[in-house]
């Protein structure tokens, strides 16, 4: 409608034929590079990761198809794939993908690297896509083939893990992040797999259950932060019960990193975004005797236009109190302390203690901040 105002305007200040004729081409050329512009293609994956699972050294080279769809409506280039090793290559076509059109790019793991897990990365750029898409390839690689109990070492009940805990990374506040965790049923029967204690924000989903005697399966989990009873940030270990055919519970733990969705800042947010600068991120308390109290400072400066805010405090001991309020506004150009008490500080010799700020900084998301001295 704008568009149409604005040709209308300039169309009746005309008085001559050659003016007429100047604006309908200014205006239908406006128009068609305003049709172009929301065009947009987009690869839409069948999937995202493929699991090779458990494969012998003997095996050789290994590949694997990710399949893809333009479920846009302008084509796509794929104008690179960068593999985050030598022993995975990629291979598409270079050619335009139509709207509504398939393909696949195929993944070559050459499994020459003797026997170890492997996870590796396929990072695509494409045409029409602001950020790279991120493809990944797993699995094990064994110089003989395991047993399922060699394979899962860890066991709850009748169940095996390779681990018990798992790692999400970064989790934007707002959003979600899933994941997978592998594991089997070791024993000769089939199994019942159930779930208590989750907590907030954390949903599970099992590809097979019951899980067959001597098979696999692999248990997706969803951090649904929008689900979690309050904002939470940082740190959190979102833990929760296994067991198999009722018997007792075993725990697992996710961890994950709650932070700001930084990706929906714009250009200026960025350039006017908090930076936080602190002169010295080790407070040095020099000698003291165990059992000590010990007080110390760190001067944070906010050196960015935006305010920084300090969204919660950490440390790695509970010994360490924080005497600071959170969250901890910083205005720009503004300084603020951050003070604190180590009760009872025990020990002998050296000792290092951590405190860890979360921010609503992008390029400094995670401060941390030391403590340090000699304990007699």
């Amino acid at each position: 409608m704008q568009l149409k105002f604005i040709f209308v305007k300039k169309f009746t200040m005309g008085n001559s034929k050659g003016n007429r004729l100047v604006y309908l081409v200014t205006f239908f050329a406006l128009l068609i590079s305003n049709i172009a512009v929301s065009a947009q293609g987009k690869l839409e994956f069948e999937k995202t990761t493929h699991d090779f699972g458990d494969i012998q050294i003997e095996d050789g080279s290994v590949k694997c198809q990710f399949n893809y769809t333009n479920v846009g409506d302008a084509p796509v280039v794929i104008h690179e794939i960068i593999s985050s090793c030598g022993c995975t290559t990629p291979k598409w076509s270079k050619a335009p993908i139509k709207p509504g059109e398939k393909g696949s790019i195929e993944v070559v793991f050459k499994n020459d690297q003797g026997p170890y897990p492997f996870n590796k990365s396929i990072t695509i750029y494409a045409s029409e896509h602001k950020r790279p898409i991120n493809l990944k390839i797993k699995g094990s690689a064994h110089e003989r083939k395991k047993s399922i109990g060699e394979l899962y070492p860890l066991k709850i009940g009748g169940l095996g893990f390779k681990k018990s805990a798992f790692t999400a990374g970064y989790v934007d506040q707002g959003g979600k992040k899933t994941g997978e965790i592998d594991l089997a049923n070791i024993s000769s029967k089939k199994m019942e797999v159930t779930f208590s204690n989750l907590p907030n924000g954390l949903i599970l989903s099992l590809s097979s259950n019951p899980i067959n005697p001597k098979k696999s399966a692999t248990l997706k989990y969803t951090i649904d932060t929008k689900l979690m009873n309050e904002e939470e940030w940082g740190n959190i270990d979102f833990k929760f019960n296994i067991s198999g055919n009722g018997a007792k519970a075993g725990e697992l733990k996710i961890e994950a990193f709650i932070k700001d969705d930084f990706n929906k800042l714009s250009k200026a947010q960025m350039k006017n975004a908090p930076l936080p600068y602190i002169k010295n991120g080790v407070y040095e308390y020099g000698k003291v005797k165990s059992g000590s109290d010990v007080n110390y400072s760190f001067t944070v400066q906010n050196k960015g236009k935006d305010p920084l805010i300090i969204r919660k405090i950490e440390s790695s001991s509970e010994s360490i109190e924080i005497l600071s309020a959170v969250p901890l506004t910083i205005n720009g150009g503004e300084t603020k302390e951050i003070k604190g008490i180590i009760n009872g500080i025990e020990g002998n010799g050296d000792t290092l203690y951590t405190i860890t700020l979360i921010t609503n900084s992008p390029s400094r998301p995670m401060i941390n901040l030391f403590i340090s001295g000699i304990v007699k």
